[in-house]
């Protein structure tokens, strides 16, 4: 297995979605940009949830005179910071955002998971470089379940993710493997546990 090598001066463009792993556990980014390891394929559950994920997304239609006025997949970039990302929805009222993600599974978890908060933050960042709207809470909607959770975000959290990110850039420049999350029921599930080991 060869890794990934990046030119030293190099800047990787995250996903907000790789703010979301880092947060779970950091060791994630370093077998993704540093081994290049590969995401194992998709189960067939998985397919049929990015599916109907897609699907009530690109069929979404904000009526062009409601208030707030609410758009669907929202493609940002700051390659200052280095994020990426592709937002499900946005809604925009007067000069406030807010970060919407959409999950169409059978369960909820309530309060919004640190990890899936941090992506929004992301978000959050990049509604705020990319169009100048402030972004002061996140909402996860859990469509299948007709349930809605929201988050307030604050100037401490917008913070936290821009020093991640510059963590996140050390790991791949540095090439040196970080501590796994001090969760180890986090590891049942993750996919990159024979690489990892907690070793």
């Amino acid at each position: 297995m060869s890794g990934m090598k990046h030119h030293p001066l190099e800047k990787i463009v995250f996903t907000a979605e790789d703010v979301r792993q880092y947060t779970y556990c950091p060791r994630i980014i370093y077998f993704r940009y540093v081994m290049n390891v590969n995401m194992p394929p998709r189960t067939y559950k998985m397919e049929k949830g990015i599916e109907k994920h897609e699907k009530d997304v690109r069929n979404f239609k904000s009526p062009p005179e409601s208030s707030p006025q609410k758009y669907a997949n929202i493609y940002l970039k700051d390659e200052r910071v280095g994020l990426i990302a592709l937002l499900d929805f946005l809604e925009v009222d007067g000069d406030e955002a807010i970060p919407i993600d959409l999950k169409t599974g059978k369960r909820y978890q309530e309060p919004i998971s640190d990890h899936h908060f941090a992506q929004l933050v992301a978000q959050a960042l990049l509604v705020e470089a990319c169009m100048g709207q402030i972004v002061r809470r996140v909402r996860v909607d859990y469509t299948r379940l007709k349930k809605v959770l929201e988050r307030q975000v604050d100037v401490d959290d917008k913070f936290r993710v821009l020093r991640d990110l510059e963590r996140m850039q050390e790991i791949v420049e540095t090439e040196i493997i970080p501590s796994p999350t001090n969760i180890e029921g986090k590891c049942t599930d993750c996919e990159f546990w024979r690489y990892c080991l907690r070793v």
